[in-house]
């Protein structure tokens, strides 16, 4: 809940600041069982990147983001996704 890892096409500069709208799986709101997506809009800190610097003929580059921000809405879909992915059976 306090950040994000993804991978990137494209190195990204360490400590660089991010925007992001994050688009996560929740409960569907009626109850039915069913997924919906929701938005987490954030702004975070770029704090890991492998390989740790630009490297040519790299296509995939791991990124962690340590988030800064989150609205109240955000952080509730937040919860409730990694809610969601902790009940998914493995």
């Amino acid at each position: 809940s306090s950040g994000v890892y993804f991978k990137a096409d494209h190195f990204i500069e360490p400590m660089t600041k991010l925007a992001m709208v994050l688009e996560v799986s929740v409960p569907s709101a009626d109850g039915s069982g069913e997924v919906d997506v929701a938005p987490v809009p954030c702004e975070g800190l770029v704090v890991r990147v492998r390989p740790e610097v630009e490297t040519e003929g790299c296509d995939q580059y791991e990124v962690a983001v340590f988030f800064t921000h989150i609205e109240a809405d955000g952080a509730a879909n937040l919860e409730r996704h990694i809610n969601l992915m902790i009940a998914e059976p493995s």
